[in-house]
């Protein structure tokens, strides 16, 4: 405690170092009835005024891990974070604070400066987004740039329609696929100048029909919309050329058009389908079997038996009269 005391002396005298290592005592001899939360957030406090942030941050973040809702470790942890350009973070240790505590006068106006710097940082970065997709397409387009440098320009903008924000500012920009078509494929440009291009010029066209195709790939809308700007014939004539490596990138082109093929269908799969349509088959047979002996029609003859029995035994009864005929004429003789 007498650390402490000592350290807010040097603190109001503005003697930070000698405020720094008394808390920093006060922390290292506190005993257990100590409330040394209170010793890390002036420690903190000394930490903001030197601009170290990191250890400030590291300071309230300690208090807190124990107390959650401890209001002035949040605020000097949304100080922190404000010095470590985190202004986000920030606002949230605020929102926290004002939640628990509405009238706080001092996180109600850093918490309004945040978010007025917040929304113009965000607006800054749309801003150098969209500059730097119109520089980049700009030196792509440049006939008096070399050709290493569209090159690399080119492939930079396929890192960005890679992304689907960027790539939906880019198709945006004003003619943007007819443009890039253009460079790919100038207008009635024979075959065998194609074929002949040299190797500079040649990757830099390829990498440009492949920003086109990662610009189709986006979704459904995107891919209808380059293809029918570009014109699918006119795809079909550069994936008929020569490089190689032009075709190859007007095939993956052209293939965003097209239906997706059936996939193959699993072995499992495939084989407990057929023992289902076997077993299918074997009961329906079944079926019909028994539907076919419930509806049989068995003939019988006038003594109501079945015509193919043997009739109750009539030939047996007409051979036993017969046999006891010849035995009575026996006794009589």
């Amino acid at each position: 405690v007498l650390a402490k005391d000592e350290g807010n002396k040097r603190f109001k005298d503005g003697d930070y170092a000698a405020a720094l290592l008394c808390y920093t005592r006060a922390i290292k001899l506190a005993s257990p009835s100590d409330d040394v939360g209170v010793f890390y957030k002036n420690r903190a406090a000394v930490h903001l005024k030197q601009r170290a942030w990191e250890k400030a941050l590291a300071d309230s973040s300690e208090v807190l891990r124990a107390a959650p809702g401890d209001a002035k470790a949040l605020f000097r942890r949304a100080q922190a974070l404000e010095g470590l350009s985190q202004p986000d973070a920030a606002l949230a240790d605020l929102r926290r604070l004002l939640a628990l505590d509405p009238g706080n006068a001092a996180a109600k106006q850093l918490a309004h400066t945040l978010a007025r710097r917040s929304g113009e940082l965000a607006e800054t970065s749309a801003r150098t987004a969209a500059g730097i997709e119109s520089r980049t397409l700009g030196v792509a387009l440049d006939a008096a740039a070399s050709w290493e440098k569209r090159t690399t320009a080119a492939n930079n903008l396929f890192v960005l329609a890679s992304q689907p924000d960027k790539a939906a500012a880019l198709l945006r920009a004003e003619r943007v696929v007819s443009r890039a078509w253009a460079v790919v494929l100038p207008d009635n440009e024979p075959p065998a100048t194609t074929a002949a291009l040299g190797e500079a010029e040649r990757s830099f066209r390829v990498a440009m029909l492949r920003v086109l195709g990662r610009l189709a790939s986006a979704d459904a809308a995107h891919t209808k919309r380059v293809i029918a700007e570009i014109g699918f014939d006119r795809l079909v004539d550069v994936a008929s050329r020569k490089p190689a490596e032009l075709c190859a990138a007007a095939v993956a082109l052209l293939s965003l058009a097209l239906p997706a093929p059936p996939q193959p269908e699993a072995e499992e799969e495939r084989r407990a389908r057929l023992q289902r349509e076997r077993q299918a088959r074997e009961e329906a047979e079944r079926r019909k079997k028994e539907e076919a002996e419930e509806g049989k029609i068995v003939e019988i003859d006038a003594d109501g038996v079945e015509a193919n029995g043997r009739a109750k035994g009539v030939e047996d009864e007409e051979e036993e009269e017969e046999e006891e005929t010849k035995k009575q004429g026996q006794g009589q003789g």
